[in-house]
């Protein structure tokens, strides 16, 4: 009955055939942003080559502040998201983000030549902030898909990172007694290309913990991370070899260290938003179907509508916008003679008195209900209304034509009954009579004759006759009866 190229439902929500487009356009959108995002990568990349050839502390610099601004970015979007997914490990690994990238920035400000943060102690400060930044980044990694599913406090998180946090840069900065990492005119310690291979070790682990439980992952989140921890053992490997920190190795790390970040920003992107956003789509585009279901199914009569006002704002008339089946069956009347009609087009002869109730509940928001005559259909009607939103309002209608007209016959013969009742005077209780003359005395200690006593108290009369006993007894010599 309802032009299925369009549907409104009772709460006002326009419900399109195009949904599935609109879905598939949503998910296109972040797949050419997706695309976008790559092509802007490969030109920075190119740009940081150019950079990196014309001063390397500038190149390190961006570069380092690409992979902050990336790791920051994650955990905001992770963050403000989080009511989205059902996953808090991804919120787990946003706030170690976050904390990796503060370590970092330390990092970036403390290096070879910057001349911010222990300028005179060389490259040593930067490289040991370096080792530690990627051990909380692969120990993270490490943990992410043991977490899977299960109940995290993030509180506890804050807490621990914190802590750790603050833990680096005092053995670095105050108590100097984190082990030395780089040694100005020898390079790099044994500790530093030892933690390398451990860290290349742990992310290795965790991309075997990852691929056990890629059932539990989206394809294109679990292709992205497990490409990042990839790229960012290749990215542990290049700093094993470099001798100077400006050195070619040096650069090649970074390159690997920009990529990681980046696919895993885009793998967390996806899991935090476009995937709940899809199922956000789809579960609505469900509830609409299971909604319209019930709005043509329900027995009751329903039907949307929109007031329309003078310049005053007076309601003057309505317009429909939807009716289901219900109603057009209750009311004898065919949707399409109705949809975009005003209730003045369709029923010239309507009571002021619908407009008014239903102008108030479209501009005020509060409900009504009612039963009323419709003169123009001869029915009656129990009716409720409410305005899904301004300007607009729902009836739900119940034929009651049937309970009314078995309502007025009921109280037309009680009436009926009851007039009867009121003409019909009763005898009860126990009469004091005299056994000789047959008197009735009364309330008031009077003895009363019978046949008056009766007539006052009932509606009968009397009739005076004599019976043949009393005949013969009082009148012998009367042959009132005959002989026998």
């Amino acid at each position: 009955m309802t032009d299925k190229s369009k549907y409104m439902n009772p709460i006002g929500i326009s419900v399109e055939s195009e949904d599935r487009k609109e879905i598939g356009a949503a998910t296109n959108l972040f797949g050419a942003k997706t695309a976008m995002s790559l092509t802007i990568g490969v030109f920075l990349l190119l740009f940081l080559y150019v950079v990196s050839r014309y001063n390397y502390l500038l190149f390190h610099t961006i570069a380092e502040l690409f992979s902050i601004t990336v790791a920051w970015s994650l955990f905001v979007v992770v963050w403000n998201s989080r009511h989205l997914s059902d996953n808090r490990a991804f919120v787990f690994i946003g706030i170690a983000y976050l904390f990796i990238g503060s370590i970092d920035l330390v990092h970036t400000l403390s290096y070879k030549g910057m001349g911010v943060i222990a300028k005179e102690w060389g490259a040593n400060p930067a490289t040991q902030l370096w080792i530690a930044a990627r051990f909380m980044e692969s120990i993270s990694l490490f943990i992410l898909p043991i977490i899977f599913f299960k109940h995290v406090r993030y509180h506890i998180l804050w807490v621990v990172y914190s802590v750790i946090t603050a833990l680096i840069f005092i053995t670095i900065f105050y108590w100097k007694i984190f082990p030395d990492c780089y040694i100005e005119g020898g390079g790099l310690t044994i500790f530093k290309k030892t933690s390398e291979y451990i860290i290349c070790l742990i992310l290795l682990t965790a991309w075997i913990l990852l691929y056990q439980r890629k059932s539990n992952l989206d394809r294109i989140v679990y292709r992205l991370m497990a490409f990042s921890i990839v790229v960012t053992v290749f990215e542990e490997l290049a700093f094993t070899f470099y001798i100077s920190v400006y050195g070619i190795s040096n650069l090649v790390g970074h390159y690997f260290k920009i990529l990681s970040f980046f696919l895993i920003y885009l793998a967390l992107v996806r899991k935090s938003l476009k995937k709940p956003y899809e199922t956000l789509f789809r579960d609505l585009n469900k509830s609409k179907i299971k909604f319209k279901s019930l709005f043509e199914e329900t027995i009751n009569g329903l039907s949307l509508h929109e007031i329309i006002c003078d310049k005053k704002g007076k309601p003057i008339d309505y317009r429909f916008l939807d009716i289901n089946s219900a109603f057009e069956k209750m009311t004898g009347l065919n949707e399409k003679d109705l949809i975009g009609k005003t209730v003045l087009d369709a029923l010239p002869e309507s009571k002021s008195y619908w407009i008014e109730t239903y102008g108030r509940v479209a501009l005020t928001g509060n409900s009504v209900q009612f039963e009323n005559y419709s003169k123009e259909l001869n029915k009656y009607f129990e009716v409720s209304a409410y305005s899904p939103k301004y300007g607009q309002f729902v009836t739900v209608i119940n034929d009651i034509t049937d309970k009314k007209k078995s309502e007025m016959e009921k109280n037309k013969l009680i009436g009926k009954l009851q007039k009867a009742a009121n003409e019909i005077k009763t005898l009860q209780g126990i009469l004091p009579i005299c056994s000789h003359c047959k008197k009735i005395r009364d309330d008031k200690g009077y003895w009363n004759r019978i046949e008056s006593y009766i007539h006052k108290h009932s509606d009968a009369d009397f009739s005076h006759g004599i019976c043949p006993e009393c005949a013969k007894k009082y009148y012998p010599d009367m042959d009132l009866y005959g002989d026998e």
